[in-house]
């Protein structure tokens, strides 16, 4: 995995940790951990077994994965060897949930309460797919106005200045 640091305006290649060797039926993705870290989300299908791995650099050593959670979907219910299509994290009031989809039907395990729900099924021919959003406009500044705030005469006239 590549990581860019904007401070110093570098990339360094962060290699996976080894027990989170993807096999070409597992899923990976990644995800933002406490508003902290970068998240590495490892579905390993052999195992059934959720891996957790947050992004850490000490002080004397380089940056690397650090196991963090492993959730097996076994012990939270679910039987034989389920085909995980999509998986992402969303946090929701001061808890972390791990979204992920079985075939149609799409579920959240919160991982500190250790509860799993049932989101919804979609009765579609495809598995859903998961795609995580992040709201990232942000105020220009002090002399921000919204358009909508000024009379329909100016906002047409700033509309053509810009």
């Amino acid at each position: 995995m590549d990581h860019y640091d904007v401070r110093k305006e570098c990339t360094q290649i962060i290699p996976l940790p080894k027990e989170a060797a993807v096999a070409y039926v597992d899923t990976i993705g990644i995800g933002k951990w406490e508003d902290k870290s970068l998240c590495l989300i490892h579905y390993d299908m052999c195992a059934c077994v959720f891996g957790l791995w947050l992004l850490r650099k000490t002080n004397d050593g380089p940056t690397g994965w650090v196991r963090a959670h492993e959730v097996s979907l076994g012990q939270i219910g679910f039987k034989g060897t389920p085909d995980v299509n999509s998986i992402m994290l969303s946090e929701v009031a001061m808890t972390t949930l791990l979204v992920f989809t079985i075939e149609k039907e799409t579920y959240s395990y919160d991982i500190k309460d250790e509860e799993l729900k049932n989101l919804a099924y979609l009765p579609t021919y495809y598995s859903p797919r998961l795609i995580p959003y992040s709201n990232t406009l942000q105020p220009c500044g002090e002399h921000e106005e919204l358009l909508e705030d000024r009379p329909c005469g100016e906002q047409e006239e700033l509309l053509e200045e810009i």
